[in-house]
């Protein structure tokens, strides 16, 4: 999933702190795949909601496959209803993901030109 959303059951929060900078590894199973492997994303602490606990439904924010964010339910609700209502996956359109994909092509560009001197 290139940029999206999924819903996920919490299953372990844990604090990490690496040279005093704390992160939180969120241990995951997606909703919709109760039976599937257990999965880990690392996030700062500005990337998670408050008070959220082992056994929470949460949404998941994916950017490139990683996660980047996690909401409780109550405001998953609120982050779906925005410009891009509904969509789960790159294969619906959203005007903003096009806009974050176009963004990356362009410095893809620029890095590529400055490597090759054309």
């Amino acid at each position: 999933m290139l940029k999206g959303t999924r819903d996920g059951i919490l299953k372990k929060v844990q604090p990490v702190s690496i040279h005093g900078q704390l992160s939180y590894d969120l241990h995951y199973r997606f909703a919709d795949e109760p039976d599937s492997q257990m999965r880990v994303a690392r996030v700062g602490p500005e990337a998670i909601a408050p008070g959220l606990q082992e056994g929470d439904s949460v949404l998941l924010d994916f950017l490139v496959g990683v996660v980047t964010a996690a909401k409780s339910e109550p405001s998953a609700a609120t982050a779906r209803g925005g410009e891009c209502k509904g969509v789960r996956d790159r294969s619906q359109s959203c005007p903003v993901a096009d806009l974050v994909v176009s963004q990356v092509d362009a410095v893809r560009d620029i890095h590529e030109q400055r490597r090759t001197g054309v």
